[in-house]
């Protein structure tokens, strides 16, 4: 996961991320501040992937656009990162009309991610449970897609699933990068 040491990009809404493994990508994505929650297709030329991620307590509208990445290491800063960027991954941060430094932008956590899926067949529907874990934390998160008219129904069904397992939700209801991001500024800020 990559930002600047300020949390420059998660201020505005902006995440890359780059996984290598089974599933090697390139991803960067745009959660808009609530003010701002659509960016204006209609002076671009293509229709950027929409999707709603909810938590227990807000719906955050992110755009995402991810490319193939095949490569044994990864970048260590901004350049390396943005020299990975397609046209489209650029006109979405162009879109978004973010500012990015690029010099600043660092690699600021390693995540080890492993995740489980169900299939939409299964008692429960299409169901993903992710761990992710960094050096300062790690976090399990268990989702579901579902269109917005399903929404609120799928919501009471995951509530119910941990119920019935006897897990709890947080407290903190947050997205994973926010929760990562977050957990690594905190902890350089910290007094040695």
């Amino acid at each position: 996961m990559f930002d600047t040491d300020a949390l420059d990009l998660l201020t505005q809404g902006v995440i890359i991320r780059v996984r290598v493994g089974v599933k090697s990508d390139v991803t960067v994505k745009v959660r808009l501040p609530k003010e701002e929650q659509k960016i204006d297709n209609s002076r671009s030329t293509e229709q950027f992937p929409c999707e709603i991620d909810r938590t227990r307590s807000e719906a955050i509208t992110s755009y995402a656009v991810a490319r193939k990445y095949q490569a044994i290491e990864v970048p260590q800063n901004g350049e390396g990162i943005y020299d990975l960027l397609t046209a489209s991954q650029t006109r979405l941060l162009h879109e978004a009309q973010v500012s990015i430094d690029w010099a600043r932008v660092v690699r600021i956590a390693s995540i080890e991610s492993t995740k489980w899926e169900t299939t939409t067949q299964s008692p429960s529907g299409g169901l993903t449970l992710e761990l992710w874990e960094w050096s300062a934390g790690k976090v399990l998160e268990l989702s579901a897609k579902v269109d917005s008219a399903g929404e609120m129904s799928k919501l009471a069904d995951l509530e119910r699933l941990l119920k019935i397992n006897d897990l709890s939700l947080s407290a903190i209801q947050d997205t994973k990068t926010n929760t990562v991001l977050e957990s690594v500024a905190d902890r350089a800020s910290r007094p040695r």
